[in-house]
């Protein structure tokens, strides 16, 4: 099963979305042909990647950084994801990097590159995700590299970032987290 994380922005209204497709792919396909016809009128950007696996919840983290090598005036922005598997595979929360253009740049909405898969990166962390699929997941206001995460059990799972990410490059890959 395959699943695709849609971002778009708009700068008047200054609103960033991510949209999970749904499941069934005859609907999913009537869906997108829907949006990507009326997409470039909504917003000023929109960039997609395929997912291995559908997720329940998104959650962008705040800051941002400027991308190296992209272009000047973009930003990298961060989403958590977290994964819905089949259960032959390990449920995980995964760190994705999203570059976005600010809001003083220029770009061309009726460009063939509108709604590329272009901008969403793959993880750049994969922390393990013990309790099944996360319903829900949400950053610390007051610690951003703090995660809570809510299974379909009710327990709920902390994760830091920080940690993982040590722990992945002591490991030489991707670390479990929590």
């Amino acid at each position: 099963r395959q699943s695709s994380v849609v971002v778009c922005c708009r700068r008047e209204g200054s609103e960033t979305m991510a949209v999970e497709a749904a499941d069934d792919e005859e609907k999913v396909a009537s869906e997108q042909v829907v949006f990507w016809k009326n997409a470039s009128l909504m917003y000023d950007a929109c960039f997609s990647r395929k997912l291995e696996w559908p997720s329940l919840t998104v959650e962008w983290l705040p800051g941002t950084t400027r991308t190296e090598p992209l272009t000047e005036g973009w930003k990298r922005h961060q989403l958590v994801i977290g994964t819905h598997t089949d259960r032959t595979k390990e449920n995980e929360l995964l760190l994705v990097a999203v570059d976005l253009p600010s809001a003083e740049t220029e770009i061309d909405a009726r460009g063939e590159d509108f709604g590329l898969d272009t901008s969403v990166a793959d993880a750049t962390l994969s922390m393990a995700h013990p309790g099944g699929e996360s319903n829900r997941v949400r950053h610390c206001p007051q610690e951003p590299t703090l995660l809570a995460s809510k299974c379909a059990n009710g327990l709920v799972y902390v994760f830091d970032i920080e940690k993982a990410a040590a722990a992945a490059a002591a490991k030489g890959g991707d670390a479990p987290g929590g």
